[in-house]
């Protein structure tokens, strides 16, 4: 059963704009989140977690705006994904492997991808619509269904 399906968008200039922005932020919030768990670490010697990372974002945007334009689940995926790299690292330490620490992302193309909960419709069999929400409201992109 196929639960993730993968497409290429082809957004309009405005729209590129808006998911720049979008990515910008994540990267943001990736890098502070990384800092906040190294910092943490060197002071306490504990591990932050994903939830308590996780419930500082209602803290993160009443503090910075922009990230009010930004859905929630979209900023939870990117600490799950630094949360995943801190679990690998450390799962490649206690097998003998060698680990890599996770390391701070710069600008792109390294941070180019993201996970949005998107709303398809169907126009006819080749292409769709899809609806993201990044900024003020849902934003339309139309694409091919061709799986990469």
């Amino acid at each position: 059963m196929r639960k993730t399906f993968k497409y290429r968008l082809y957004p309009t200039s405005a729209q590129i704009k808006c998911l720049e922005k979008t990515f910008d932020l994540n990267r943001f919030l990736y890098n502070s989140a990384l800092e906040e768990r190294i910092s943490f670490y060197k002071t306490f010697k504990k591990s932050l977690s994903y939830i308590s990372q996780a419930n500082q974002l209602s803290g993160i945007k009443s503090l910075m705006p922009e990230f009010n334009k930004i859905h929630s689940q979209v900023l939870q995926s990117t600490l799950k994904r630094l949360d995943l790299a801190y679990k690998s690292f450390f799962r490649r330490i206690k097998s003998g492997e060698t680990a890599g620490f996770p390391r701070f992302k710069k600008k792109a193309p390294a941070f180019r991808q993201g996970t949005f909960t998107a709303h398809i419709n169907l126009l006819h069999s080749e292409q769709a619509q899809a609806s993201f929400e990044a900024g003020e409201s849902f934003h339309w992109a139309n694409f091919h269904l061709e799986p990469f």
